[in-house]
């Protein structure tokens, strides 16, 4: 008899796990993802907007992602970021547990083989070579997945989407749209209830196993729903700050080939931060346009991140509330921060920088009070253009202005169902849920620490491993 699996969520997480499991071996895998499948390529090569891909907000909150939102589309987020591709540092990996540090380091399941599968596809992540002014702030190679095409200057960054899809044409798995309202176990096998954009419900069972891979925020709530209970658990977010420059003419730090290409960056471990430079297009009198972000971890242990609560009413979610918490040393720690990009600005600029950020500055940790507002993508994107702007209206060179993402809007949401970890939502070593035999929870949320890397080589590790594992127990 063929094993079945019920893959609920179509990002990174669920492809890589569903492609992972399709290629070793015969089983019936279906894919169910809520948003739109009409997508083929990397959003900047495929710019539309098609029906299905509109970002939702399913909370609320006393602060937390103001502007943010699950993405809705088939591929996930790895179709929008610019293919970055950075391990957990050693520092955060002492939250995790020893098994999965061993994973990270293998030569062929971990980090460098992830990385050696992708080399030949994406020559952004082979090292480049770096001019004297990148060596002389020591800037560091940023490996992105990630290639361009320079005729029409298009850049395309990796995504198990074209995997998933071939694998699909092959007939070795499906793909159909639906959101899922719970799991229920039926003669030994596990039954979905779905339904779809205009809210028609119906039943797909049959399966062997599940894969949650929805989001951090997501499978809790399915899990709440399935269980019948409130769950309450832990959620974090990276920290995203940056600083713009208008500098007078000089040496360039590095080409500007594309807007998603880094000229590298600066590791700051000791601060748990990682700072991204970015030579600009100058202005037309030759100005340089400079921009330095940071990513930072929020919190050095479960203890200091907000907390996420799902709370269930007849069955049904009646509420998904998050209680934004930020302790008092991360918000000394976002200060040091900012000195820290004020800092690299005047190494580029070798001199003083006069700031110019303006009473609509400075750090909104957490955003006022209030519920969060539903139709708000843009509005984390404000201060990065008054900063912009600010710059364009300096009669000469030597500014800088600051900007910031709100906490828990630069859509890095984690660390809500930890491996390892405790309560409703606590999962084996192997990803599966204590509580529910056969379903197993993969993405972000399954991170004990973020660390400061960007999350999309560690989720899609992990879910290739998990597929591996899968294969390994069922087939």
């Amino acid at each position: 008899m063929s094993f079945r699996l019920a893959v609920v969520g179509g990002g990174m997480a669920g492809l890589e796990t569903a492609v992972a499991l399709a290629e070793r071996g015969a089983a019936e895998i279906e894919v169910i993802e809520r948003g739109g499948s009409a997508r083929r390529d990397h959003i900047h090569w495929d710019a539309k907007t098609y029906p299905g891909d509109e970002k939702t907000q399913r909370w609320r909150s006393d602060g937390w992602g103001i502007g943010g939102g699950l993405s809705e589309r088939l591929g996930g987020r790895s179709l929008c970021y610019h293919g970055v591709l950075l391990g957990i540092e050693e520092e955060a990996l002492k939250g995790w547990p020893s098994e999965w540090v061993e994973t990270f380091a293998d030569e062929n399941a971990g980090y460098a083989g992830f990385l050696a599968s992708l080399s030949s596809e994406f020559p952004e992540l082979a090292d480049r070579d770096f001019s004297v002014e990148a060596r002389r702030i020591g800037l560091r190679h940023v490996p992105q997945a990630a290639r361009l095409d320079t005729e029409k200057h298009r850049f395309c960054a990796y995504s198990p989407l074209g995997a998933a899809l071939a694998l699909r044409e092959e007939g070795r798995l499906t793909i159909s749209q639906g959101g899922i309202e719970r799991l229920r176990r039926a003669d030994g096998k596990w039954m979905l209830d779905v339904f779809d954009r205009s809210g028609n419900s119906d039943s797909r069972g049959g399966f062997d196993a599940c894969v949650l891979s929805a989001s951090a925020i997501g499978n809790a709530q399915i899990v709440a729903r399935t269980l019948g209970c409130d769950v309450e658990t832990t959620i974090t977010d990276h920290f995203s700050m940056g600083v713009l420059a208008r500098l007078p003419a000089g040496p360039a730090l590095a080409e500007l080939r594309h807007a998603g290409l880094w000229a590298g960056y600066l590791p700051r471990a000791e601060i748990g931060a990682n700072l991204f430079v970015q030579e600009m297009a100058p202005l037309e009198e030759g100005d340089r346009m400079v921009k330095v972000a940071v990513v930072a971890e929020q919190g050095l242990s479960p203890e200091d991140y907000s907390r996420l609560s799902v709370m269930i009413d007849d069955g049904r979610t009646s509420d998904t509330y998050i209680d934004t918490r930020i302790p008092l040393r991360d918000r000394r720690r976002l200060a040091g921060l900012r000195d820290e990009l004020a800092d690299v600005v005047r190494q580029i600029a070798q001199g003083d920088v006069a700031d110019v950020t303006g009473s609509w500055g400075g750090f909104a940790v957490p955003p006022p009070r209030g519920e969060t507002e539903p139709g708000r993508s843009k509005a984390q994107w404000q201060a990065h253009d008054n900063a912009l702007q600010t710059l364009l209206d300096q009669p000469k060179p030597g500014h800088m202005a600051f900007y910031d993402f709100p906490y828990g809007a630069f859509e890095h949401e984690a660390c809500t169902h930890p491996v390892g970890g405790e309560g409703d939502l606590a999962t084996t070593l192997e990803l599966e849920l204590e509580k529910l035999p056969d379903v197993f929870l993969v993405g972000p949320g399954s991170f004990p620490r973020m660390g400061a890397a960007n999350p999309a080589i560690t989720i899609m590790v992990m879910a290739r491993a998990l597929g591996g594992r899968l294969a390994e127990r069922y087939l």
